[in-house]
């Protein structure tokens, strides 16, 4: 069996780190679906956007991992997103100052690419 956990921290950093739009089909599954707070969901066709403009509103965006639970098919994973938004994001005006958001995200995976997401 793979180590799941490995290949969600290396797409973790190739993707939301260093902002790798190429990484995306590498880690993501094309029938990928985030389901997300308020209502946003993501789909793997909106990864690429989704990416760019995170990191063109947000350039110093990371994700930090300090925990993963590997079942089954699935890793959860206690996180930290941090950066400072320098133009609105997610419809939000920019303050300047930088923020930190914990979250426990839950990663589901098919053929070692990760299809679903809770978050």
């Amino acid at each position: 069996m793979s180590d799941l956990k490995a290949i969600l921290h290396e797409a973790l950093e190739e993707v939301w780190n260093k902002g790798n739009v190429d990484a995306i089909a590498s880690f993501y599954h094309p029938e990928y679906y985030l389901h997300a707070y308020r209502g946003i969901d993501l789909r793997f066709k909106d990864l690429s956007e989704d990416l760019s403009s995170l990191k063109t509103a947000c350039p110093d965006f990371h994700e930090t991992v300090f925990d993963m639970i590997h079942e089954d098919d699935q890793v959860v994973a206690r996180l930290m997103m941090s950066g400072t938004p320098l133009m609105d994001l997610a419809g939000l005006p920019p303050v300047g100052e930088r923020f930190e958001v914990h979250t426990t995200d839950i990663y589901r995976f098919c053929e070692d690419k990760i299809i679903e997401q809770w978050g």
